[in-house]
């Protein structure tokens, strides 16, 4: 008699195991990336308006920045 073994990341079901794992992975790295981003804006929204004119931002500028910290289309002033 033999046995067909399974190998749950690419097994019989097509990866299913490891597409269930892949995606509970995107979603934990996307629920840090917004609490990430939620952190940012509050520590520069504690900021007072003339600390953020010293490092070239105002206020309206700051979820923009804060949810996208590498945005290379914001040049110095």
């Amino acid at each position: 008699m033999t046995y067909q073994t399974y190998d749950m990341h690419t097994g019989v079901a097509g990866g299913f195991f490891k597409r269930i794992g892949d995606w509970a992975l995107n979603r934990i790295e996307a629920i840090a990336s917004v609490r990430a981003a939620q952190q940012r804006l509050a520590e520069l929204e504690a900021l007072d308006n003339r600390t953020l004119k010293d490092i070239g931002l105002s206020r309206n500028e700051l979820p923009s920045v804060a949810h996208n910290p590498h945005d290379l289309s914001r040049t110095a002033r």
